[in-house]
């Protein structure tokens, strides 16, 4: 870390990102906001569970076991979601990237996955299931220098051929904070 304060604005490596103590602030003011939602797991429990004793007969595992064998056979016949979203920003890459890991955090979903390279990274974050998908992936390519970031975001969900416009606005929401936290 240098001792500019400010250097984080044009670092790309995230092990050096991560070890300016302002990053880490923002990211973890970021995840204290994060949005919780029901699992399709929690949905089909209190749908089976509601239905299960209105009619005496208990539908949870029948319905959750049903779901998941059938979405990870669609999954194996090739059917998925898959949505992506693409910007440049007039903006250094250090500031782009630390507003991409703060809208993953704000939003709740967790990097598994962060690939380095000489001119940007590559992230991978999970995205929990929901009472409108299962769960999928959350790409991100990140490249650029001091004066030009290059941002593309994809979202993979196998298994589901629709998802009733959930990745559409998981992309909407992520670059409108972007945008908004690379504004300051």
């Amino acid at each position: 870390m240098s001792d500019d304060p400010d250097g984080w604005k044009t670092e790309h490596r995230l092990s050096h990102l991560m070890s300016y103590p302002y990053v880490s602030f923002l990211i973890q003011q970021a995840a204290q906001g994060a949005q919780k939602q029901i699992s399709a797991e929690k949905f089909l429990a209190v749908v089976g569970g509601s239905i299960g004793a209105a009619t005496g007969m208990p539908l949870l595992g029948t319905m959750f076991q049903a779901g998941s064998v059938l979405a990870q056979l669609y999954g194996a016949m090739g059917v998925k979601v898959q949505k992506s979203r693409r910007a440049s920003y007039q903006r250094p890459i250090g500031q782009v990237i630390v507003a991409l890991l703060c809208a993953l955090a704000r939003g709740g979903y967790s990097v598994n996955q962060a690939l380095q390279d000489s001119s940007g990274c590559a992230i991978k974050a999970h995205l929990p299931s929901s009472w409108l998908s299962w769960k999928g992936t959350i790409s991100a390519a990140v490249a650029g220098d001091a004066n030009r970031t290059y941002l593309e975001v994809g979202i993979h969900i196998p298994g589901q051929a629709y998802d009733w416009g959930r990745s559409n606005k998981i992309l909407v929401s992520m670059f409108s904070e972007i945008e908004r936290d690379i504004a300051y």
